[in-house]
């Protein structure tokens, strides 16, 4: 047993007190302890498991073996536990989907599949990696610092030049002191700051490291893998002192080591305030009310979108470089870019035909990648192509903030909150980044459904060693639903009523005073608790949670937690702009300004573009005749993210003004037209009429001209001869007091699951999402949208950790050995969607948003799991409150159940 390392043993000691016996208790207990005092001696800790809890796994395992050799002469209760949840995944999967198909805007509400659906499915879609180089085309790969807190003595290239093959390099000498941020870090106001860095595209001798992964250049090769090799060759070396300061990784370091930003033009301190807190707070004991404060913190999570980051420049003519880059801002991507090069905005066009997901986590970091490749373009004049492998992007690329919330909560002995006051803070990685967007969220998301009209909420930004972080989807939203919804737990815990009559009483009513008193409009059309009341009864969630708590009763290592949550989520509706084109022939193509990383906007942009050139005969014009061009700057410029769930709306409604300007110009070609047919048939009857001796005066029917039944094409075509002006432009804003670019949107969620208590091991049983989207523009992609978001959302709570070495700040969960998103067998076991029927008045064609919101659903997940853990404690004695940590992995679930493992009714399992 003096091995150390992955190695397989022979347990001899376990195997002699096991030889010859009959299982029961006795011999049970006895091996058990043998087999424990044995893995304590060889198991270590390994990445992403600490020690305790490979040890504790082990055991769980070989507990299961043990129970498997006299399943016959289990107690009852324990008989579950010879098998594993494991099984139940390998199910087929239930699903229901309820919508509506309002029909007053055909093709727009129907569930029309995505055209490029199919070219998706087969890998014939065309991403950036996928666009044939041109001849003498560059291939780059990133060199990166490999430590942190350490100033760079010197960046040496020579070795990786001579692998055969390398043709260049770009360093800090190439780049200056250029900046990838869109927002113009760094910002001077941070100077003071230690942890402070801004966003550098290359760092070089006399720099600071601010993460592990920081690009010290590029390598320039004849092909990729070439260039692989050789940035791995880039030698830094560091001034190294004995007394350097370690990583900061968390918050409570960054406070530590004086990380906080003040505040600043962005908001990096945001506060939201109603009511009277700090009186409710000081008369809460004469007043019989409840007083709890408690500290919460949240992990980070990764994007994982399919696609790696990538960029290729190309360079033209006139010294200008296009620059096709997976970028959710290409704003935000051409201004800093020229600025690095040096170039008005006009030599630098970018393109984004389509990206392979995103998340957020293209907003902003796709920047530093695009700015690489053109920095090299310009320098050797040549094509550059970035492909970034998944290690390299999972290091460089920073994903979630983290949290850390502390708070006080006042409320009645019946659960009712009265006050809350709640500071946050949330860890951006080396510089601000989105921070200020995600600090708003947080503090206005908090309250979520409930009329909590007693509030201080303050968020504020802090600094640590990690890459800048992005946003990603849901930013703050879902971890005020974690924060929220662990105060219902807690209250819950305190007074003895349920979490879920605890949330049901503390939930706005659908009532005036209520939603006047949250400062909801109308035009939020707030239904959260018509929904919840709704859901309540069609998952029929009474019955299931007295059935939980039977079969809980019934089994001792196996539980099953049951919990239902409310959500609101509010989002702004950013300027977009479009371009409507049409052709002679009655195609048509649209440039717009959102990008296309998989939502299915394009789709729900051509129902839109149809209905409304539709209105010029009568009925849709076909969906197969119309096309979108790429994006580029070039042509539709000035557009804010894709992003926040909204992209679709802002780009239907600019496209829809477009169209409906191109119908205006139609509409006195068709008349023409008609009077034409009109007067032709006048001319004809007349001429007959003569022949025929009188009754030539005589007018057509009404409308018997229109009958002719004109085509689209043919219009197009009589308005091309016409000279008719055939392109238009539309345009959504929020300048004006009828776009209403900012609104609320309501769902609840209940999801219910079982729990293995020995492995730690969790399935989704059963999941029923009521979704208020309106009028869905397209439900086949909005359901598609409410699933995938919840089922990233399950990840972030259940299985995405991240790892990171303390020492040298390195991501040790760079790639899927170590970091695990949802896979098919993480798929609820039934999925049901709903969405809420009614609410049709106002927004974009009377639609809501569906990209982000459900994921904050997830959370009842989260809260299903942490019932199922409760009560597996409770069984063993342990009553103790426990905040369930986000991700609540495998390892965290087993630290949680180390008193069902050690409890007494687990040395008796056998019939005595």
């Amino acid at each position: 047993h003096e091995k150390k390392g992955a190695h397989a043993y022979r347990l001899t000691d376990v195997e002699k007190i096991l030889e010859g016996t009959s299982i029961n208790n006795t011999t049970f207990e006895k091996a058990r302890k043998c087999f424990v005092d044995i893995v304590k001696k060889t198991v270590e800790e390994a990445k992403g498991m600490r020690a305790e809890a490979r040890i504790a796994l082990a055991e769980a395992f070989f507990i299961r073996f043990l129970l498997s050799l006299g399943p016959e002469q289990l107690s009852s209760e324990f008989s579950s536990g010879t098998e594993s949840v494991d099984s139940q995944r390998y199910n087929v999967v239930k699903a229901k989907q309820e919508f509506e198909y309002p029909d007053i805007h055909t093709p727009v509400s129907l569930p029309i599949p995505k055209p490029t659906g199919k070219l998706l499915a087969a890998g014939s879609a065309k991403f950036i990696g996928d666009i044939v180089p041109k001849a003498g085309t560059l291939h780059a790969a990133v060199a990166v610092a490999r430590r942190v807190r350490g100033k760079i003595k010197s960046v040496d290239f020579h070795v990786a030049m001579t692998v055969p093959g390398v043709k260049g390099f770009l360093n800090k000498d190439d780049v200056g002191d250029a900046s990838w941020s869109g927002l113009g870090e760094p910002l001077p106001a941070f100077a003071d700051i230690p942890l402070y860095h801004g966003c550098p595209v290359v760092l070089g001798v006399g720099d600071e490291v601010p993460y592990y992964g920081s690009p010290v250049g590029l390598v320039l090769a004849e092909t990729e893998a070439i260039a692989r090799v050789a940035a791995l060759k880039v030698v830094t070396e560091y001034e190294v002192k004995e007394d350097d300061p370690k990583p900061v990784l968390t918050i409570k370091g960054s406070k530590e080591a004086k990380g906080i930003l003040p505040a600043f033009a962005l908001p990096t301190q945001f506060v939201k305030t109603s009511g009277d807190v700090a009186t409710v707070m000081k008369q809460s004991e004469a007043d019989g009310l409840v007083k709890v404060s408690d500290t919460l913190n949240i992990g980070t999570q990764k994007h994982f979108y399919m696609e790696p980051q990538s960029a290729y420049a190309v360079p033209d003519e006139e010294q200008g470089i296009t620059l096709h880059l997976g970028i959710q801002w290409p704003q935000g991507a051409q201004m800093p870019i020229s600025n690095c090069l040096k170039m008005p905005q006009n030599m630098v066009n970018i393109v984004i035909k389509r990206m392979g997901g995103a998340f957020g986590g293209k907003t902003i970091t796709s920047i530093l990648f695009g700015a690489l490749a053109a920095l090299a373009t310009k320098k050797y004049n040549r094509a550059v192509r970035l492909c970034l492998d998944r290690n390299n992007d999972m290091t460089i690329v920073g994903g979630r903030a983290l949290f850390e919330g502390d708070y006080t909560v006042a409320f009645t002995k019946e659960g009712v909150v009265k006050a809350l006051k709640f500071d946050n803070l949330l860890a951006t990685g080396s510089a601000m980044s989105f921070g200020w967007f995600t600090n708003m969220s947080i503090c206005n998301a908090l309250t979520q459904c409930y009329k909590i009209t007693n509030l201080v909420a303050s968020s504020g930004v802090c600094l640590t060693n990690h890459p800048p972080c992005n946003v990603q989807r849901g930013p703050g939203e879902i971890q005020a639903s974690y924060y929220i919804e662990s105060i219902m737990e807690r209250i819950a815990h305190e007074t003895g009523v349920s979490p879920h009559e605890v949330r049901k009483g503390n939930l706005a009513k659908d009532s005036k005073d209520d939603i006047v008193a949250m400062g909801w409009s109308e035009l939020d059309a707030y239904s959260a608790f018509k929904m919840w009341n709704e859901l309540e009864k069609k998952c029929d969630y009474k019955a299931r949670a007295e059935a939980v708590a039977k079969f809980n009763s019934e089994n001792k290592l196996k539980k099953r937690g049951i919990s239902m949550i409310p959500i609101r989520y509010g989002v702004n509706i950013w300027k977009k702009s479009a371009i409507v084109n049409l052709y002679p022939d009655g195609t048509i193509v649209v440039h717009h300004g959102a990008t296309d990383m998989g939502q299915g906007l394009n789709v729900k942009v051509a129902q839109v573009v149809s209905y409304q050139l539709g209105q010029l005969l009568g009925h849709p014009v076909p969906l197969d005749d119309i096309k979108f061009a790429a994006l580029q700057s070039h042509v539709v410029p000035s557009q804010t993210f894709s992003g926040g769930s909204t992209a679709s709306e802002g780009s239907c409604e600019a496209a829809r003004r477009a169209a409906e300007v191109l119908v205006a110009r139609l509409q006195p070609v068709l008349q023409a037209m008609e009077a034409k047919v009109k007067e032709s048939k006048v001319k004809a009857k007349a001429e007959k009429g003569s022949e025929e001796g009188g009754g030539g005066d005589e007018a057509p029917a009404e409308g018997a001209a229109a009958s002719q039944g004109f085509t689209f094409a043919q219009i197009c075509a009589a308005a091309d001869q016409a000279n008719v002006h055939m392109q238009a432009t539309g345009h959504w804003s929020d300048t004006k007091g009828d776009d209403k670019a900012t609104y609320n949107i309501w769902g609840v969620g209940c999801s219910e699951i079982e729990l293995d208590c020995l492995t730690g091991e969790t399935v989704v049983l059963r999941v029923d999402l009521a979704y208020d989207c309106a009028k869905s523009l397209n439900p086949a992609i909005d359901i598609g949208q409410a699933e995938g978001g919840f089922v990233m959302g399950m990840g972030m709570c259940l299985q995405e950790e991240t790892l990171f070495d303390s020492a040298t700040g390195e991501l040790i969960s760079n790639g899927t050995w170590e970091y695990k998103p949802p896979l098919a067998v993480n798929i609820p076991r039934e999925f049901n969607v709903y969405f809420h029927k009614g609410n049709n008045t106002g927004r974009v064609l009377s639609s809501k948003a569906s990209g982000e919101p459900p994921l904050v659903l997830s959370t009842s997940v989260l809260f299903a799991l942490r019932a199922a853990i409760f009560s597996a404690r409770v069984e063993a004695g342990n009553k103790d409150y426990f905040n369930i940590p986000i991700p609540c992995t495998v390892t965290e679930r087993l630290m949680l159940l180390d008193s069902i493992r050690n409890s007494e009714a687990l040395s008796k399992p056998f019939k005595e």
